[in-house]
């Protein structure tokens, strides 16, 4: 919510929605406001994750990659990316499944107009606010459902092809 007021501020007439109106780009109260609270709140998680995975990639790769004459751009992309793909793809996940789930930000940005700005947890807190209870309810099951298989999909990136968790080294035998 606190995140959201924060926004709307930026976003608002006096400071850069002024700017981004001039433009043709408006925030406030639009689609657009909701998917820009919602990259607000998610990237975060994506940077934590990533961050870790970069920081878990054994630097004695790239030291090796270095010495056989790769350069700096190919032994990011051909061995530093590759290793930490698999923390950068789980905090991906992760911060979807934050999007999602987001309420008080994208309220205070996009509003909560139906079938125009309305996420699904708005829509609950709609649907609840009206007296809906059935509406709500299967919104709330549509929010559980998504959180139980992103959780699976979370477990199953954890896993390998064997079906044993990877270790953080997934190029070191055993």
């Amino acid at each position: 919510l606190v995140a959201g007021i924060g926004l709307l501020f930026l976003f608002g007439r006096d400071w850069l929605g002024g700017y981004l109106a001039d433009l043709g780009i408006r925030l406030v109260f639009t689609p657009l406001g909701a998917v820009v609270a919602q990259t607000f709140i998610a990237v975060p998680i994506v940077i934590r994750s990533s961050r870790a995975a970069f920081e878990g990639v054994n630097r004695r790769y790239e030291l090796a990659a270095q010495t056989l004459g790769l350069s700096g751009g190919a032994i990011f992309f051909r061995i530093t990316l590759p290793l930490a793909r698999q923390g950068i793809v789980t905090g991906t996940v992760l911060a979807w499944a934050r999007a999602l789930g987001e309420f008080g930000a994208t309220l205070m940005i996009a509003g909560a107009t139906r079938f125009k700005t309305a996420t699904l947890p708005v829509s609950v807190y709609l649907n609840i606010s009206s007296g809906e209870l059935g509406l709500a309810l299967a919104g709330a099951w549509l929010l559980l459902l998504f959180a139980f298989l992103l959780l699976l999909a979370v477990k199953a990136l954890g896993r390998g092809a064997d079906g044993k968790m990877l270790t953080r080294n997934p190029c070191r035998k055993p």
